[in-house]
């Protein structure tokens, strides 16, 4: 969503921003394996995780992190994997 964001309206400073997106992306669809995100809780967005902030310092510079949708590239990068299975 462009320019997503909230204000107040009232109270001495009506158009204070008081929250926004959290996920910003961007996609190269004709080069999908150039496309790059950034997400402003980091990479867990859990507020007791380690991880939470993780992000926000390259969100606040307005910089991304490579985003490819090579299964390859996914997993020469992953620490690990996780298969959810249905029980039936």
């Amino acid at each position: 969503t462009l320019m997503q964001g909230g204000m107040p309206a009232n109270g001495p400073e009506p158009y204070l921003e008081v929250h926004g997106a959290g996920f910003r992306a961007v996609y190269d669809f004709g080069d999908p394996d150039s496309s790059v995100f950034i997400i402003a809780t980091g990479q867990s967005g859990h507020l007791l995780s380690r991880f939470y902030d993780d992000l926000a310092m390259l969100w606040r510079r307005s910089e991304y992190i490579p985003m490819s949708l090579d299964p390859d590239l996914a997993r020469a990068g992953a620490v690990g994997v996780t298969r959810i299975t249905p029980a039936s």
